[in-house]
């Protein structure tokens, strides 16, 4: 069973004082350790989490196609003692839910389920096998698709939307989609607290701004001369933000929004444009909002989102 990476996982090398170790990831040893057991205890155990972090990411999903991207977010390591033997297997998941109820096998848990028939729908999925996808047609009719999967235990797999036409819903590991008519631009991009790839549509107004950082230097001029600068501005900083809103949440959906506001990764996806655009989200407090707190209405949430990448104006 694989293990989330933010709970606390002890290696034991049995009654003995001290030992040296090694940890193994895909058959390469990535680190070397001395442990010495501790007094008040029996066993020596060791510790493997922070070492074992560093080398769990993320692989960008590609929206160009339907297929599936191999996402290094889960990883099998091996410990073993100075004579070779193994001590230890484990896989770990980078969840850093801190959630002890949720199930690491699941990855993927969106806010809502809604998702714009012009976008890709991408999801995670913990298996090494072809993922299986089921469209369900305005119609009532279905289809069954199998997308293949790419080399590893994590599926990102991506589902072009546009290709199916009078498209209704859409279920792939374990999750129902709801698909709504293209009116809107934006969605984002994120990897959640579980580790999993999900992605919210923004069902409300949306604006675009830019932000100037103005960098100045004074210099001498002759003032009899109206055409003369004292001040000159020899570069602007820019930085291109979003405001994005959500559409309206219940209580269970608004509890999910740490797992976007939180996230580490994300990328805004304008479905106009067929793109992905790496942003920061620069909101710092993810409030849990409530249909009572909120004067008994439902809830919704406004992201700001700031793109990272530098450009300047000379």
């Amino acid at each position: 069973m694989p293990a989330p990476i933010w709970k606390d996982y002890t290696v034991s090398f049995g009654n003995v004082a001290e030992a040296d170790y090694t940890i193994e990831a895909g058959g390469v040893t990535i680190y070397s350790g001395h442990a010495v057991r501790r007094p008040d205890e029996s066993q020596l155990n060791v510790r493997i989490n922070a070492v074992c972090a560093d080398y769990l990411a993320h692989a960008l999903p590609s929206i160009s196609d339907q297929g599936c991207t191999a996402d290094p977010c889960a990883v099998t390591f091996t410990v073993k003692d100075d004579g070779g033997n193994t001590v230890d297997t484990v896989q770990f998941v980078a969840d850093w839910s801190y959630d002890p109820f949720h199930s690491v096998s699941r990855l993927s848990c969106p806010v809502n389920g809604r998702v714009s028939a012009a976008q890709v729908l991408v999801a995670s999925v913990l298996t090494n096998s072809a993922v299986s996808v089921q469209l369900t047609f305005r119609s009532g009719g279905t289809q069954t698709l199998s997308v293949a999967a790419a080399a590893g235990d994590v599926q990102a797999v991506a589902v072009p939307l546009a290709q199916y036409a009078d498209l209704a819903g859409v279920t792939v590991g374990g999750n129902i989609y709801e698909v709504v008519p293209a009116c809107d631009r934006f969605a984002l991009l994120y990897v959640n607290a579980f580790g999993g790839w999900d992605t919210l549509l923004m069902e409300g107004r949306s604006g675009e701004a830019d932000a100037y950082d103005r960098r100045t230097m004074a210099q001498r001029y002759d003032n009899a001369v109206r055409s003369e600068r004292g001040t000159v501005e020899y570069v602007n900083g820019v930085s291109r933000r979003w405001t994005l809103r959500t559409g309206w949440l219940t209580d269970a959906q608004a509890a999910l929004m740490h797992h976007v506001l939180g996230s580490p990764l994300v990328y805004l996806y304008d479905t106009v444009d067929g793109v992905l655009l790496p942003v920061t989200i620069t909101d710092e407090i993810c409030e849990y909002k409530t249909y009572k707190g909120n004067g008994a209405r439902m809830s919704n949430y406004t992201v700001s989102v700031e793109l990272s990448q530098n450009m300047t104006r000379r």
